[in-house]
């Protein structure tokens, strides 16, 4: 077997890995010689008869995953590094591993878009929001036996001005991990009580800041991320939850942890819990906030899923066991 030149950039160089690696290329057919991790994976043109990544075999990509084409299965295999070398995160066809990483890709660019040239002079942090005080400490729960280095997918469905946002993102931190990204979903157009009877609350109707009647909350959202300095791990996605599945499900992506807290009504509820437990991972949990006798939406949507559910505070959460 002729095993190819690897040269680890700067942050990989450890000698546990370049052992680890020489063990594990030896369960490969052909590994090509490459210099420099490009910043994503580049397929190479394929023709109706050729193989896959011919002649090129092991690819880096920016988020210090290696990925190997094993010849004999067929089969792609995506390893995460980390302090104590490197894991494999996936195995299996092509397709997957790479819509994945485009989908990484996605995330980034709703970083650069929303954070970028986004200016936070004179801004006042502006948190106004609904959370339980037990909140961290369930998040902190559902993750405490995580691999602290391996990637770790978060959404937030219904993030309004950041409060929980910035609570997740600070705890999970905190816990000591270093590859998550939390992607927020919300219109940031309000719930239904924000047009009718919340119309004229402070906390609600007004709090849009409609500019010529259309809201500009979205902003205080991400000047309170970004002033907060978790501009590094959340992504704002503004689009419907239903939506926002719809794209999930194309890139067939797995998160690890669903925080579900938009409408509150019993039929938008119940339709987000069905549906993003449908794209939950294994191990993966789905909660939620407000069960409690002042939403009884919420509180039947919850009882008639028919999960095992946890309940700490006003917070509720299910999790997939396999």
């Amino acid at each position: 077997m002729d095993k190819g030149v690897l040269r680890f950039p700067p942050p990989l160089v450890h000698p546990c890995i370049q052992v680890n690696i020489k063990c594990e290329l030896s369960k490969f057919d052909t590994v090509t010689r490459l210099e420099n991790r490009p910043k994503s994976f580049r397929l190479l043109e394929t023709r109706k008869h050729e193989r896959f990544f011919k002649p090129r075999a092991v690819m880096w990509d920016q988020h210090h995953n290696l990925l190997l084409f094993n010849w004999t299965t067929k089969l792609v295999h995506l390893y995460f590094f980390g302090p104590d070398g490197f894991r494999s995160i996936y195995c299996g066809r092509l397709h997957k591993a790479f819509i994945h990483n485009k989908f990484m890709e996605f995330v980034e660019h709703l970083k650069s878009a929303a954070f970028d040239n986004l200016s936070i002079d004179g801004h006042i942090e502006d948190l106004q929001g609904w959370m339980d005080g037990e909140f961290s400490l369930v998040i902190q729960k559902k993750l405490m036996e995580r691999d602290r280095a391996a990637p770790l997918l978060v959404v937030e469905v219904g993030s309004w001005k950041g409060l929980s946002c910035v609570t997740m993102a600070a705890t999970i931190k905190s816990m000591g991990f270093t590859n998550f990204n939390i992607v927020c979903i919300d219109t940031w157009l309000g719930a239904p009580e924000f047009w009718t009877w919340g119309l004229n609350d402070p906390t609600r109707g007004e709090s849009l800041k409609r500019v010529n009647g259309y809201p500009s909350v979205f902003l205080t959202f991400t000047k309170n991320i970004k002033l907060r300095g978790h501009h590094d791990v959340v992504a704002p996605f503004p689009i419907s939850s239903q939506q926002a599945l719809e794209i999930f499900k194309y890139y067939k992506l797995e998160p690890d942890l669903i925080y579900v807290d938009a409408s509150h009504e019993y039929e938008a509820v119940k339709e987000d819990i069905t549906g993003w437990w449908s794209v939950l991972k294994q191990n993966g949990t789905l909660l939620g906030d407000d069960y409690t006798a002042a939403w009884p939406g919420v509180v039947r949507a919850v009882n008639e899923v028919g999960l095992t559910r946890e309940v700490r505070g006003v917070v509720w959460s299910f999790t997939k066991f396999k």
